[in-house]
């Protein structure tokens, strides 16, 4: 879980489980049995060690379908909106690329493409585009709103993920498909983000292109820390690309078929939120079913005035629609003083300020 103020990057909570304590490290051989001599291991091979002290929220993982807001936008921005059949099923060159859902949908524009987290029509923008040329422009769009580089958070180990092209696939024994584009498109194949990237790129999303780096420096030496200056990601000043990603965004919680509308549903939550789900395949769940996929959510709100922005991962943790959501809600929750336990209409949520060192920012 990484949680953050989407206005400033200020990172607000971040979680990686399972956790340890230092103190393990403090003495060798360490007095937990499961750490004991990994220390002064030279190997360090012990691959559930390694699950233990891993932090998630900075190392790359297929992201499925929290990647379609760039995906999508890196489309409209350069090609425009279109509406397309939602099927079960989509060929492309013999090829079949399927749908999440088992029906059709109906008809889908990027907007409800991703309230719906509907495949087809990310597969179908790829093909319109060429996979080649949709790959070079997702690369490069990609980069600029976030994915591929650092975020500037001051912690080590990060990783920087990656988001190829049809230019990097140059080995004969590793050639580029067409096929590659389309799943590209739904943050499948060799697409790979972190968590901490998913959160910069949704704020730079909902703040229509103005980004920032993230920070857990809040201050230093008994200085409160000024916040690293906003750039620009907006292209020739066009924000209707951005407004576009966000619109679809607020109806996954509200619209029929809307994958977090059985969450986060105004009649469900009392703070309107936007987000989006995802559910990235593996070479587990291609073995053993969808248990095994990659749980993920990303959302913010209020939608009035964004201030909280999270995003949930489950390594091998089912669907998106499922765990991660479900956490998402809880730490919306937390935010905004709700109860879950209580109706709706009973609920007085505190959705202002965090504090007044969240004023912090550039006018």
């Amino acid at each position: 879980v990484i949680a953050i103020d989407p206005r400033t990057g200020e990172v607000l909570a971040m979680a990686s489980s399972p956790a340890y304590d230092p103190n393990w490290f403090s003495q060798v051989p360490s007095p937990n049995p499961q750490m004991r001599n990994w220390a002064i291991d030279p190997n360090r091979q012990n691959a559930a060690l390694d699950a233990v002290t891993t932090n998630r929220t900075l190392q790359a993982f297929n992201p499925g379908s929290v990647f379609k807001p760039a995906s999508g936008l890196a489309y409209v921005e350069k090609w425009g909106n279109f509406s397309t059949s939602c099927v079960p099923t989509y060929y492309y060159q013999g090829l079949r690329f399927r749908n999440w859902a088992r029906f059709n949908l109906g008809w889908v524009d990027a907007r409800k493409a991703i309230a719906f987290s509907c495949n087809p029509w990310y597969y179908s923008s790829a093909a319109k585009a060429s996979p080649g040329a949709y790959s070079r422009q997702l690369k490069e769009r990609a980069t600029e709103l976030g994915y591929r580089r650092a975020t500037g958070i001051e912690l080590v180990g990060e990783k920087t993920g990656s988001v190829p092209d049809i230019d990097d696939y140059t080995s004969p024994r590793a050639p580029w498909y067409p096929g590659f584009g389309l799943n590209m498109s739904i943050g499948q194949g060799d697409v790979l983000v972190t968590p901490a990237q998913v959160a910069r790129v949704l704020a730079t999303i909902v703040n229509e292109g103005r980004q920032r780096p993230l920070t857990v420096v809040r201050a230093f030496d008994g200085k409160v820390k000024p916040l690293r200056p906003a750039t620009s990601v907006v292209q020739s000043g066009n924000v209707s690309g951005f407004q576009m990603i966000k619109q679809g965004m607020t109806w996954t919680t509200l619209i029929p078929t809307g994958t977090a509308r059985h969450e986060l549903a105004p009649w469900l939550f009392p703070v309107r939120t936007g987000g989006k789900t995802g559910t990235a395949e593996t070479s587990e769940s291609r073995r053993n079913g969808y248990a095994y996929t990659h749980a993920w959510y990303t959302g913010y709100g209020p939608l009035s005035n964004p201030n909280f922005l999270v995003v949930t991962f489950f390594q091998n943790g089912g669907e998106g629609s499922g765990p991660a959501l479900k956490a998402a809600k809880r730490m919306f929750a937390a935010r905004w003083c709700v109860d879950l336990g209580r109706p709706v209409k009973d609920q007085n949520p505190c959705t202002g300020e965090l504090s007044d060192m969240h004023k912090r920012m550039d006018r």
